[in-house]
């Protein structure tokens, strides 16, 4: 590889993110290898704001820009992701899933760091995709 974008993606286009629903996406840049920054303009690409994991396509007629990449964070998304805007509108099973988790560290309190209950564990297993 020769640090460019367009040896970084798949032949599909796309920029994968580990997480997800993706709400909105601020910026998108790249910083060449001599510092220079360059912001891919929103015309160029679109998001998915639907599946559990983001993503990121060019459209069609676009191409990545054609810069040899910093090595260290040459590509940089700023983005906000997650299931809901407010506490309201929170699944009812996560709401559950933290009073059990509160409750369990109340209980050991003064004690190491506590397990995750596992009915905790359960209620939030549906909304896990991804691990770190």
């Amino acid at each position: 590889m020769d640090g460019s974008m367009t040896e970084m993606t798949s032949p599909s286009k796309h920029i994968c993110v580990p997480i997800g629903p993706i709400k909105a996406l601020t910026s998108l840049q790249t910083i060449s290898n001599d510092g220079v920054t360059f912001t891919m303009p929103a015309t160029d690409y679109t998001v998915d704001t639907i599946s559990n994991k983001g993503r990121i396509s060019l459209k069609m007629g676009a191409v990545w820009p054609a810069t040899i990449l910093a090595p260290s964070n040459g590509v940089q998304i700023r983005l906000t992701a997650g299931l809901c805007d407010d506490a309201a509108s929170l699944p009812h099973d996560l709401k559950q899933a933290i009073m059990e988790f509160v409750a369990s560290i109340y209980e050991h309190r003064g004690d190491e760091f506590p397990e995750i209950p596992a009915t905790a564990l359960m209620l939030i297993e549906p909304y896990r995709h991804f691990k770190v």
